[in-house]
């Protein structure tokens, strides 16, 4: 039991990196630059501001670097803020967790219901033959 749990677990740990290098690499690699979507339509930016502003942004350094400083802060709680609304992700987070554990409860006991009810009819007909 605990070799299967300490597989899983590794398993569950490889998922987890390769999910982190595969968003953290598709964000990184989709067409647009970030820093122009931070500021819109404004279109009276200077390229030295907008190389200051990518250098203050960290996008001027390797992937890797990138990579580093992300899933250390990440491990310590900051996930950033966010390029269009100019929050906290971890605000943002938080701010629609009770809305999502709602959704979450509700899809749970749909499910039990349908799940129970389809019970009950499979009995009905065994007990009707």
């Amino acid at each position: 039991m605990l070799r299967y749990l300490v597989r899983r677990a590794i398993s569950s740990v490889a998922v987890l990196v390769i999910s982190v290098l595969l968003v953290f690499l598709a964000i990184r690699i989709l067409p647009g630059d970030p820093v122009l979507a931070k500021l819109g339509a404004a279109t009276e930016v200077t390229p030295e501001a907008l190389a200051l502003m990518r250098k203050e942004a960290g996008l001027d350094r390797p992937l890797l670097s990138q990579l580093w400083t992300w899933v250390s802060n990440a491990l310590q709680g900051d996930l950033g803020t966010s390029y269009f609304s100019q929050f906290k992700v971890t605000e943002l987070v938080v701010h629609r967790l009770p809305v999502t554990f709602e959704l979450t409860f509700f899809i749970i006991l749909f499910a039990v219901a349908i799940v129970v009810g389809a019970k009950l009819q499979q009995i009905y007909k065994e007990r009707g033959k």
